[in-house]
């Protein structure tokens, strides 16, 4: 096997392991989601209590990235949705006196930070290539 056949192996092994690790999550977000519509329907929940809560979408989604993907980017991407989703959920709940007018600054410097971490952390040698 040459190393482009290597390659693409590789790639579509990740891809296909990766889309369908993204598609159980966003399976399993839906029908949370659509479970607590029918508690609010039915009145057996507020949905004031729930409404500050939709930034842990985003922690879930940024949590599968972390774990699953095997790209440095998409890692750092995840970083940067959990972060994003804690900045939400304290300005939702203005925790530390926080709020979106005041606190939006933060989210360019995470991005900034997140960007530079994957330029460092990128490899500078063929991820691809066989250790033998």
């Amino acid at each position: 096997m040459n190393q482009e056949q290597l390659i693409k192996q590789y790639c579509m092994q990740e891809s296909v392991s990766y889309r369908a690790q993204k598609k159980i999550l966003l399976g399993l977000m839906l029908i949370v989601t659509g479970i607590l519509f029918i508690l609010v329907r039915t009145g057996s929940i507020e949905a004031q209590s729930i409404s500050h809560y939709w930034p842990l979408l985003l922690t879930l989604l940024g949590v599968q990235q972390l774990i699953f993907s095997q790209h440095i980017q998409r890692k750092w991407n995840g970083v940067f949705r959990i972060i994003l989703s804690l900045w939400l959920f304290a300005c939702l709940e203005h925790v530390w006196g926080w709020t979106f007018s005041v606190t939006w600054p933060m989210i360019l410097i995470a991005f900034g930070l997140c960007k530079i971490g994957c330029a460092l952390t990128a490899k500078k040698t063929n991820p691809f290539e066989s250790p033998l």
